[in-house]
């Protein structure tokens, strides 16, 4: 009798793990959407989408159990949406409170940030503080509202889990180079334009490279790698939303804010790009040196 291959272990640990986990921070925020809740909450339903797209296309399936994860996944996508206004907020005012805080690492902020400036950070955070109060009251409504067929459709994923299937494809190792190979493909040349779309098809790859990381090198590299230039992207990106942010709240008179929003997103935006070029070439560079078996 042959073993079940590491990467199968590694999906059957993980099956109850996550659904059970969403199950119960669904529960929460709709009682009390606190920023960790919302945050986690967003994190997992990544996770679990990235892997019901991977189960529909790498097992075998049933009829039934297909529709149930597309049915999962399309509601998945939905909460997503719902939860990332208040998301939002609870970034910005993140890094409105940071800028409060002198840093040495922190040049463009230290040149803008006059007493006149942390007036207008003053002003711009009771506007999104403002936006996050209407925004978890409009959350709670809708997980209120779809609380019974996002408990059912959580449950029916955590069933097909417990099932257990065999993948019909490539070891997930293969399948995630493969993947990234075709998002490198597909974005050759990055810059400003493109970064956000590229950062959104990453992720996907990087919550199953989490996944099959604890027993397979190779997924653990990439994960380390998709993580890191996740993380300065999202960066760039957070302050970029937050210069947008500003620039609606503030006169015009009140451009202390907005230029050093703008320069912290400037500054963000080429250390994104130059993380990305060396992460990438070097996951390039190494999937060259190993021949991929199917």
């Amino acid at each position: 009798m042959s073993s079940t291959p590491r990467h199968h272990q590694t999906e059957t640990a993980s099956r109850n793990v996550l659904p059970a986990s969403w199950r119960e921070l669904l529960g929460q925020c709709r009682r009390n959407p606190t920023p960790e809740c919302v945050h986690r909450l967003r994190v997992v339903t990544v996770r679990l989408q990235a892997e019901g797209e991977y189960w529909l296309r790498e097992h075998a399936l049933e009829k039934s159990a297909k529709q149930a994860v597309r049915r999962w996944c399309k509601q998945g996508e939905k909460l997503r949406r719902a939860l990332r206004a208040v998301r939002e907020a609870d970034v910005q005012l993140k890094q409105l409170a940071s800028l409060r805080r002198p840093t040495s690492r922190r040049a463009t902020a230290q040149s803008y940030c006059t007493p006149s400036c942390l007036l207008q950070i003053a002003k711009v955070e009771g506007h999104i503080a403002q936006k996050r109060r209407k925004a978890a009251k409009k959350l709670m409504g809708k997980l209120q509202e779809r609380g019974a067929r996002l408990d059912l459709l959580g449950g029916q994923l955590q069933a097909i889990q417990h099932a257990g299937f065999q993948p019909v494809a490539l070891p997930p190792a293969v399948t995630l180079s493969q993947m990234f190979h075709r998002l490198s493909e597909d974005f050759p040349a990055l810059d400003r334009d493109n970064l956000h779309a590229y950062r959104k098809r990453m992720k996907a790859i990087c919550a199953l490279a989490v996944q099959f990381g604890a027993t397979d090198p190779v997924a653990r590299r990439l994960s380390l790698s998709l993580k890191k230039m996740l993380a300065a992207i999202g960066k760039w990106h957070d302050w970029q939303a937050l210069a947008q942010t500003a620039e609606h709240t503030s006169s015009t008179q009140e451009d202390g804010l907005r230029q050093m929003l703008e320069g912290l997103a400037a500054e963000s935006l080429q250390t994104a790009l130059r993380i990305c070029r060396e992460e990438s070439a070097g996951l390039l560079d190494a999937d060259r040196q190993v021949t991929l078996k199917p």
